[in-house]
């Protein structure tokens, strides 16, 4: 026979039990677009899953723009209220420009009659300097990408960079503004290095001038080992990327 105190116990359990399942019911829940799409840019860095490599990571740019983003060649695209803004990626290693990579020139006589695999660890060896959101501090290939993400004051611009790009330049500045031709509308600063990763740093442009919204743009941004007075002299050997 089951006794009084038994029974009593029993209704407390069942009680509490019911309490926890109510607070679960009622508790708001997250979006999972919420919990994947995050703010802080460490976040944004993941295992690059394609590799073996430890050390490889990308810039996930979807989770970076909440989905507003996508990457390819050298062309950034973001949709914002409708609207689809393109920017596009170049480089200059020491005065040779590029639009994704940059080889050392002896690359293009060797690479004859090679199978496809002898080919990509070929294109490894030879690349000096990369813009992409695959980075890898210990490859020893500068690496380096600008993405752009908007919000209701407009465009913030991430700058990111890798061990091998801090390593391999005597200094880092940010040019940037609305008129590459025009100094006095240009604003300098230097590269800060925020390491948010194990060998990947970050800065940021936070004060946008609307040069994106010219027509046509004239403007942009310029990260590398570049000083305003040598933006117009192509005798300089300057090394850079730049985002327009």
């Amino acid at each position: 026979m089951v006794n009084k105190k038994t029974i009593i116990l029993s209704g407390i359990v069942i009680l509490i039990v019911l309490v926890l399942i109510l607070i679960k019911i009622n508790q708001p829940q997250i979006p999972k677009e919420k919990t994947y799409f995050t703010a802080e840019p460490e976040t944004w860095i993941e295992e690059n899953v394609l590799t073996d490599d430890e050390k490889d990571v990308r810039i996930n740019v979807m989770k970076a723009s909440g989905g507003k983003s996508s990457f390819s060649g050298n062309k950034l695209d973001y949709f914002y209220a409708g609207k689809e803004n393109v920017f596009f990626s170049h480089g200059s290693y020491k005065g040779e420009n590029f639009d994704t990579v940059y080889l050392e020139p002896e690359f293009y006589e060797i690479n004859q009659n090679l199978t496809r695999q002898e080919l990509l660890d070929l294109t490894k060896e030879y690349t000096l300097m990369e813009i992409t959101p695959y980075l890898n501090p210990e490859d020893k290939i500068m690496q380096g990408f600008i993405l752009a993400k908007k919000d209701e004051n407009g465009f913030l611009f991430y700058i990111f960079v890798d061990e091998d790009w801090k390593k391999s330049l005597e200094f880092t500045n940010i040019v940037y503004g609305s008129n590459f031709n025009d100094i006095n509308t240009l604003k300098t600063k230097k590269f800060t290095f925020d390491e948010i990763k194990e060998g990947i740093y970050m800065d940021k442009i936070e004060d946008y001038d609307k040069w994106y919204e010219e027509d046509p743009v004239k403007g942009g941004i310029i990260v590398g080992e570049v000083k305003l007075n040598e933006l117009k002299d192509n005798t300089k050997n300057i090394t850079y990327i730049i985002i327009r």
